[in-house]
């Protein structure tokens, strides 16, 4: 009997283990990553970035105007496990181009 209630607690010493290390918080990013979007504003002014080297930076719009002038990216931050998600951050980025060149970018909070 003493042999069982030592395997019974290694299993549930085992199980508590799985469980607390299954359920740890991770981080999830979606879009544009922070980096990027933080170099990018912080050098659009003075680089003169065009629509080619954006693209390289960041990646295709997830939006485009017709005209082309207007690029919308998206940028979401979760922290939590697959099941329950708790949302750090969740932004769109609008970039207006003139003659092909980022002249401006406006940052919407959601």
């Amino acid at each position: 009997m003493n042999k069982f209630k030592k395997n019974i607690s290694l299993l549930a010493i085992l199980l508590f283990f799985l469980i607390s290390f299954g359920c740890s918080k991770q981080t999830f990013y979606s879009g544009i990553s922070e980096n990027s979007y933080k170099y990018l504003y912080d050098n659009y002014e003075n680089n003169k970035f065009n629509k080619s080297e954006i693209i390289n930076l960041i990646g295709p719009p997830t939006v485009k105007e017709l005209d082309g002038d207007l690029w919308v990216y998206n940028s979401l931050k979760e922290k939590g496990n697959e099941t329950f998600r708790k949302i750090i951050y969740r932004k769109t980025i609008k970039l207006y181009f003139k003659d092909s060149v980022l002249y401006k970018v406006v940052e919407i909070n959601i």
